[in-house]
């Protein structure tokens, strides 16, 4: 998946020990970057690509000690050119208010909450730690922010699942919903639901998938108890979940199997639209393959695995054990996040150069326990900037968060105008006019030009453009108007922008306006000169 904005990584790793997370394993130890590092490298994206928007990647950002922090450091940085700071899929628990009031003073990027599980007890099952209480509590915060839509996450097919568990998606789905519309009639909640899919290195690895049917009938259910037009159902598409089981858990037999879809016409499977379950289906026939062998079947502890022989220092008896546990009938056990808890002796650390590192000091309770600084309000967030009594399980290479001076984002009311005629040649013949638009929105961005925003809810540059220019045809003296908030030379707007331009584009010339800009019309020198197609 190709995302338009720039994505920096604050943390790898994880310390949860969600029982169906892939990545959460593999990824271990925790290794959280510095904030400082973080927006150096916010600072060289966005000059070198123009980008409006950054997204801090993480399997749960919220487990970055010190994001609210770095979200009012990037926002004061960045804000006054409308630069918006997205999050990716976060905990229910860790999304608090400051981190919204943050967010939102440029744009309203969207949030998606991540319960995967409905019940307590499912969530008990695979180890996620949060309550309903703490989602309802979430998403009361969100729309009394100003958001009129959520993205929950949740899946179907989960160990020890029974139809009161799917069913129990929809219901807290309304439930979340109804907080909403008392505070927006215009509300709306999008559940988003996945077919669960063992994956190896996990303590899940030895359970069986649900069947294609079976995950039809969980779907129709949660259509069934649907009784609101907005609360949308999004479920992925059960055919390309049981593809995904069948090479998730896979051999060296199924190599076969690509290459025979392959060459029956099979290319961009993940797509819906472009998912061709057929020919698959008559591919594994025609090899003898049964794909329920790979999906299906539940695995013995003895049984060996065809990724046993890979390096992954987490200790297979401990996911056994772990998998064990979630099966339990009541309360299964609950491991708890091994940054601030006990060790779970998973044995991925040897508790010197490989453990978990933050860049935060930690605060402790009433009883003397780390707690992580998500778990406390806003307020103490930004008073615990002091670096002093450092436990050894953190990095002791911390270096203490500068102030940031505040940046007066508003915007100059003076609006200084100026008309710029380009050429549009060679490769560029082929950009279409859309695509044109973005290219030129983050080449003002990296000329650094004091560009004028628009106002509402998705800020904009205002950049005027003449008609729509067809592709596949060069086009000569072309026109677009730019509006500043500070009077430039013409001829450096010239050369900072024209460094910047697209391939195949000409910035001709750059002529000031003043305060009046007239409606732009394609020049009467314009040319139009086919170009072959090929």
């Amino acid at each position: 998946m190709v995302h338009d904005r720039i994505g920096v990584e604050v943390q790898r790793g994880c310390t949860r020990g969600c029982r169906f997370c892939q990545a959460g394993y593999i990824y271990r130890p925790e290794r959280q970057r510095s904030p400082e590092t973080v927006k150096q490298i916010v600072r060289d994206q966005l000059k070198s690509t123009g980008q409006e928007e950054v997204s801090l990647v993480s399997l749960s950002i919220g487990d970055y000690d010190c994001v609210t922090p770095l979200l009012k450091d990037l926002m004061n940085e960045h804000g006054h050119k409308k630069v918006g700071i997205s999050l990716p899929a976060t905990r229910v628990e860790q999304l608090t208010g400051g981190m919204m009031e943050e967010i939102k003073r440029v744009r309203k990027t969207g949030f998606t909450i991540a319960p995967e599980a409905a019940t307590e007890r499912m969530r008990l099952v695979i180890n996620k730690g949060n309550t309903e209480e703490n989602l309802l509590k979430t998403a009361d915060t969100v729309f009394s922010n100003g958001w009129s839509l959520m993205k929950f996450y949740f899946m179907v097919g989960l160990p020890t699942e029974t139809d009161e568990d799917v069913i129990a998606i929809t219901t807290l789905g309304k439930k979340c919903l109804d907080i909403g519309l008392k505070r927006n009639r215009r509300v709306e909640t999008n559940l988003g639901v996945s077919p669960f899919v063992p994956k190896p290195f996990t303590a899940y690895q030895w359970c069986g998938q649900i069947s294609l049917n079976e995950c039809h009938r969980k779907l129709n259910i949660l259509r069934d108890h649907i009784k609101t037009r907005r609360l949308h159902l999004k479920p992925h598409r059960p055919e390309t979940t049981y593809l995904e089981g069948i090479f998730s858990r896979g051999d060296r037999r199924l190599s076969k199997l690509i290459m025979r879809a392959w060459e029956k016409g099979c290319r961009f499977e993940e797509w819906d639209e472009g998912l061709k379950y057929n020919v698959w289906e008559e591919s594994w026939k025609e090899l003898g393959i049964d794909p329920t062998f790979y999906v299906e079947r539940e695995r013995s502890r003895d049984e060996v695995l065809p990724w046993d022989h890979l390096f992954v220092q987490m200790k297979k008896d401990w996911l056994w054990n772990d998998y064990q546990e979630s099966l339990k009938q009541g309360t299964p056990g609950f491991i708890d996040d091994c940054s601030t808890g006990a060790c779970t002796t998973c044995g991925v650390c040897d508790y010197q150069e490989v453990r978990n590192r933050s860049y935060e000091t930690p605060i402790f309770n009433e009883v003397g326990r780390a707690v992580k600084k998500k778990t406390t309000t806003d307020l103490r967030l930004y008073q615990l900037d002091s670096m002093q009594d450092l436990q050894p399980n953190f990095k002791t290479h911390i270096e203490p968060r500068k102030p940031v001076e505040k940046v007066d984002v508003r915007e100059s009311p003076a609006d200084f105008r100026y008309e710029c005629i380009f050429d549009k040649t060679g490769l560029g013949a082929f950009i279409s006019q859309l695509e044109f638009v973005d290219a030129l929105r983050r080449a003002v961005s990296r000329a650094t030009l004091p560009v004028k925003y628009s106002q509402g809810f998705h800020p904009q540059p205002k950049i005027s453009f003449g008609e729509g220019m067809p592709v596949g045809k060069e086009m000569l003296a072309q026109k677009f108007t730019i509006s500043l908030f500070q009077q430039v030379n013409p001829d450096d707007i010239k050369k900072t922008l024209g460094s910047e331009m697209p391939v195949g584009f000409h910035l001709r010339t750059v002529k000031s306006l003043g305060d009046y800009s007239p409606k732009i019309a394609r020049a009467s020198e314009t040319v139009a000169t086919d170009l072959p197609i090929s």
